[in-house]
């Protein structure tokens, strides 16, 4: 959808690393359920002993409180905020591991794929549970 930033990583690598954060804050991909241990309440909701809660973790790096204008991707975004990989104790031991295989996807994609585009009348579909996770993406890009 935003050529302007194939374009941007192609020509400015120093700001892969921003692109990286960029796209864990924007796209995360877990969440966390939990089966409540007694009746309690949240936010004005009754929730039983027994049920499912999902803790939907990107939904923090798309807080505007956290992160001004959270829709748009800034590989250049300040102090941006997310929980993708949790926090604390319960930081992800696979967080470093999981920056490095999407800095080789970027690297990679963006020096060597010509520049691409949805392909037109279709739309990217996603589903989420446990696993945020990319159903259909169908590019095109001109060629060489």
């Amino acid at each position: 959808r935003y050529p302007e930033i194939q374009r941007e990583l192609r020509d400015n690598p120093d700001l892969h690393d921003g692109a990286i954060e960029e796209i864990t804050r924007r796209f995360g991909t877990s969440n966390l359920a939990r089966i409540t241990r007694r009746d309690c309440e949240l936010g004005g909701l009754r929730i039983r002993q027994g049920e499912q809660v999902l803790g939907i973790y990107p939904l923090a790096g798309l807080d505007e409180r956290a992160n001004p204008d959270p829709m748009t991707f800034d590989s250049r975004r300040k102090n941006r905020k997310h929980l993708n990989f949790g926090s604390g104790p319960h930081t992800c031991l696979g967080a470093r591991l999981a920056r490095r295989e999407i800095r080789i996807f970027v690297e990679e994609w963006v020096g060597t794929m010509p520049e691409c585009r949805i392909a037109e009348g279709t739309a990217p579909r996603m589903s989420s549970g446990l696993i945020n996770t990319m159903r259909d993406l169908y590019l095109e890009w001109d060629p060489a």
